[in-house]
């Protein structure tokens, strides 16, 4: 199905089926016999039909629709009519017990594949070829995202199931068969029929009394397994027997109505000759339709199913294909699929007991001296906590270990760190894990989540998937070198040595504190940083501090002066008249429709902000390729820089004048100091409106509570907030190694000549995005740019270095900055883990340098102050991602149209599923199976699926010769 996806077939067959059906049906007259017969009491022949069952008509109106169509197949009317219903519900009612035991596997599953009553009644009211193909498309879909997490099925429920099928299911059809055999009159024959119809419901009833009274008494989940393929068996004998009971009888016919052809080939409008009644020859005719599409199905499903668990070469898959064919034209397409999953089962159960045990993880309340674990992960925020979870899903047996500085989960929105109206700049639906969604509990009238939402929700992630017992809190990673198996880990205060095999390292750029520098003089004034606000704000809301100074022009400096002035404090706020000056804040909704993150997170944005991850395509060539797309592209930034400015109010001459960004247009676009959002309704209006002085100086001296400026001025406070930014977060590793692992140090270790290559690179970056070869114009002639830091990573996360030797011991996570962390850490971690794990292969070390090298160029070139100092990336985040999925071979492009690609926002459940996309299209690539020790099929088929291909084998050659 190279030419057709998977889930368009299904769906196709699906839509057949309903043409075929119900569009026939209509049109020879049969939907208008049943109908009239079940409303007037009387079939067309005269013959009296009952149509009060319950005594309610709602119910007893569709009971007798049902009669009405089965009665002329089922009362010995026609015999060809009568064993090709033996056949095809032979065929049908195997279904049940396939669609059961799917639904009682422990992991987590849709709604459609959970509740397998829905299926059942649906078949039973429209047609099993109309709802078959709709559940394999479901189910195939769920068995990709389950991946090799798929589970056996609980043990209560497969105890239940052969008991469930035959009382529920196959009883009830034989019942209802019986006038095949022995004639009974109509009405009791009618009432027989009618008890049958919800055998769906009969099935579930069953199945959920004995799970209720075994779950209590079963124990050994070994069993599980023995029974559901005894339920296969089961329901493959039923499906046989039927199958060559009914096929065989028309066989062995000398009746010339009862033929091959004539049973079981549709004539197109008005059903097989013989059968001389529109209630006959019209169901009969649906049923020929219904019965081909549910064996294409079927046999479609079982065969991909099959292909999923063992990814077979070219060859084996076209002689698996000819089985399933063969073995359903002998056996029926009901027994060759329940012996499909028969195997199936087997297959996996043996799979999953070849599995090593999970690890326990570590009890790190105690850390034993020269403790060894597979994998250590540094810091507990976005970045660490995916990464945790997505290498327990990828190897659950895995040795692995977090450490945190902290307390608790988050880094930046761990519980100390937490203040009111802390919220961040992302709407709800924008800012969690691509597999789990963030509950809307806690959330703002502008629909924008709150510290505590973050927090709450990362220590449910933690949860629920066990990492608690995984993580070390209150622990500094003081020193990493090189240890005898991997890396060494030293902690401060500590003497616990940590040795671990693969690291990876990603701490939060908010993990450190940056002080700025100050002479301090019998300084009696509390000082506090940004990052300890938190558990500041109840000191800080004593009247003895009335005023307060906010050191600096960071997004937490605009937080800390808005609370501040909501407490009533007087606020002096000092911005140093250096460096890249106050930050560019975007409204959190543009022109009052679109909110600002979420146009920022469309594929649009991709050619609007240039990109050096996005030099080819559509909206490239519309808008950085061209002198009038870079016009329009820049005319878009400065219309968002002017509504920016004007939801500010900068021109409305107060202090608030001193906050505009010191950059000449499109300040929003260059975010050279950082960009912020304003998260709360009144924000510019409390700082108008607040007791605020701006002061564009240098710290000088701290004399008790006064602190003298450098140009001589002095301001006397009560309490300082330092919101200077963040320190060196990689100083756990030295100058030295810092160098040789790509991250920005001063000391220069290497053989590479990176010169030549980043003049190179400049060069690349002016050609493919002409727009950034003229920079913005610095308003402030004291504004300087930070100094360069070179970052050496390849994507981001591997060290050169490393890469080139073939160490792959270390990943450095999350130091990309972007406007959706959750879904590029989910998507980012999980590209390490692979590199880690020696899934992915990397291209060759001159390829790797440029990719590099271009990164670095692009990004200084793009946000300036910023770029010199971080892998920033702030409106880039979906070429990255995109740039990731490729990498991983699978699927950027996520949405279902042309305009929704472009135009509607990406958000992280779009890309839900990933992981078991990446593992579904690896299988699938795999063109070649080690078949190794298989020399009697016992690894392919044991002897029961062995011998039903054999037979099946011979039964079509009997079948050709009786024709011929």
């Amino acid at each position: 199905m190279a030419f057709l996806s998977e889930s368009t077939y299904f769906l196709i067959l699906s839509i057949i089926a309903c043409i075929l059906l119900w569009g026939v049906s209509l049109f020879n007259g049969t939907v208008t016999a049943l109908i009239v017969a079940s409303w007037t009491g009387r079939f067309e022949d005269g013959t009296p039909f009952n149509t009060t069952y319950t005594g309610c008509f709602p119910l007893d109106f569709p009971i007798s629709l049902l009669v009405a169509f089965f009665f002329y197949g089922t009362n010995g009317s026609h015999p060809g009519y009568q064993f090709f219903l033996i056949d095809a519900y032979a065929t049908l009612q195997s279904a049940f017990v396939w669609l059961y035991a799917e639904s009682t596997r422990p992991n987590e599953k849709p709604f459609g594949i959970s509740n397998p009553i829905i299926w059942g009644l649906m078949w039973q009211a429209f047609g099993a070829a109309i709802a078959l193909p709709l559940y394999f498309r479901a189910h195939l879909r769920w068995v990709d995202k389950v991946g090799d997490r798929l589970s056996s099925v609980d043990v209560a429920a497969a105890r239940s199931l052969p008991a469930s099928f035959i009382f529920g299911a196959l009883l009830p059809a034989i019942i209802g068969m019986l006038p095949t055999w022995y004639p009974r009159s109509d009405v009791l024959h009618q009432n027989i029929l009618a008890a049958w119809q919800p055998d769906p419901v009969w099935v579930s009833i069953l199945q959920a009394i004995q799970v209720f009274v075994l779950s209590s008494r079963t124990r050994n989940n070994e069993r599980a397994v023995w029974w559901t393929r005894l339920s296969y068996l089961l329901a493959a004998l039923s499906s046989a027997t039927g199958h060559i009971y009914g096929m065989g009888s028309i066989l062995m016919s000398t009746d010339p109505a009862m033929t091959i052809i004539g049973v079981y080939v549709p004539f197109i409008f008005t059903g097989p000759d013989g059968a001389i009644q529109k209630l006959a020859n019209g169901t009969w005719l649906f049923l020929q339709y219904d019965l081909i599409i549910i064996s294409i199905s079927c046999i479609s499903w079982a065969y991909l199913l099959v292909l999923r668990t063992l990814p077979f070469n070219t060859w084996i898959r076209s002689y698996l294909l000819i089985i399933l064919m063969s073995s359903s034209a002998v056996l029926g397409p009901g027994a060759t699929v329940s012996l499909s999953l028969f195997w199936r089962e087997g297959y996996l159960s043996t799979k999953r007991m070849s599995k090593p045990p999970r690890s326990p993880g570590l009890k790190v309340e105690s850390l034993p001296p020269n403790q060894y674990v597979d994998v250590a992960i540094i810091g507990a925020g976005w970045y660490g906590l995916v990464a945790a979870r997505t290498y327990l899903r990828v190897r659950p047996d895995v040795n692995l270990l977090i450490i945190d500085s902290d307390s608790t989960v988050g880094g930046v929105w761990s519980e100390r760190r937490l203040y009111p109206n802390l919220v961040a700049q992302v709407n709800l639906g924008l800012f969690n894990y691509i597999d789990t969604p963030m509950s809307p509990e806690g959330m703002n009238d502008k629909r924008q989540v709150t510290g505590r939402m973050i927090h709450n929700y990362l220590q449910k992630y933690a949860e629920d998937h066990d990492l608690l017992s995984r993580i070390r809190f209150n622990t500094h990673v003081e020193k990493i070198e090189r240890g005898p198996r991997g890396w060494r880990l030293r902690f401060r205060n500590s003497p616990d040595l940590l040795d671990a095999g693969k690291l990876m390292v990603g701490p939060g750029v908010t993990s450190i504190p940056n002080m700025p520098q100050y002479s301090p003089e019998n300084v009696k004034v509390p000082i506090v940083h940004s990052r300890d606000l938190g558990e500041s704000f109840t000191e800080l809301q004593k009247n003895e501090y009335q005023h307060v100074m906010v050191v600096g022009a960071a997004k937490s400096a605009y937080d800390a002066v808005y609370l501040l002035l909501t407490m009533g404090k007087k606020v002096t706020w000092v911005i140093r008249p250096g460096g890249s000056g106050p930050l560019a804040i975007l409204p959190s909704e543009l022109l009052g429709f679109w909110t600002s993150i979420g146009v920022a997170s469309t594929r649009l944005m991709t050619g609007l902000s240039p990109s050096i991850l996005n030099t080819k395509g559509l909206v490239y060539s519309m808008f950085q390729n061209n002198q009038i797309g870079r016009w329009l592209a820049g005319k878009f930034w400065d219309t968002v820089a002017y509504l920016s400015d004007l939801h500010a109010g900068y021109d409305k001459g107060d202090h608030v004048a001193g906050l505009r960004p010191e950059v000449d247009g499109k300040s929003i676009f260059w975010a050279n100091s950082g960009l912020g959002v304003v998260t709360l309704p009144d924000f510019w209006s409390t700082i108008h409106k607040g007791d605020v002085t701006i002061v564009r100086d240098e710290l000088g001296v701290l004399n008790e509570r006064t602190m003298s400026f450098k140009s001589g001025r002095s301001v006397e406070s009560d309490f300082i907030v330092m919101c200077t930014g963040w320190g060196d977060h990689f100083a756990m590793f030295d100058d030295e190694t810092k160098s040789k692992i790509g991250l920005p140090a001063n000391a220069k270790v290497g053989d590479r000549d990176w010169k030549s290559i980043d003049r190179e690179a400049e060069k690349s970056v002016d050609q493919k995005l002409p727009f950034l070869v003229k920079g913005p114009v610095l308003l402030n002639e004291q504004t300087t740019k930070s100094p360069s830091k070179y970052w050496r990573l390849y994507r981001r996360v591997v060290p050169i270095a490393h890469a080139k030797s073939g160490d792959r011991s270390l990943a450095i996570l999350g130091q990309i900055h972007t406007v959706q962390t959750p879904l590029v850490a989910s998507i980012q971690t999980f590209w390490a883990i692979l590199y880690l794990e020696g899934e992915l292969n990397l291209p060759g070390e001159d390829e790797m340098a440029k990719e590099i090298a271009e990164w670095n160029a692009w990004t200084r070139k793009r946000y300036i102050s910023q770029g010199q100092k971080f892998p920033y990336s702030l409106y880039d985040f979906l070429p990255y991602v995109e740039t990731l999925c490729k990498d991983l071979g699978v699927n950027s492009r996520r949405k279902s149209n042309f305009l929704a690609e472009y135009f509607s926002p990406y958000r992280p459940e779009d890309f839900s599923g990933i992981i078991d996309e990446y593992y579904a299209q690896k299988r699938l690539r795999s063109n070649e199976v080690k078949l190794n020790n298989v020399s009697d099929y016992s690894t392919l088929f044991d002897y029961s699926t062995l011998f039903a291909i054999l037979l099946a084998g011979l039964g079509t050659l009997l079948v050709f010769a009786n024709g011929a």
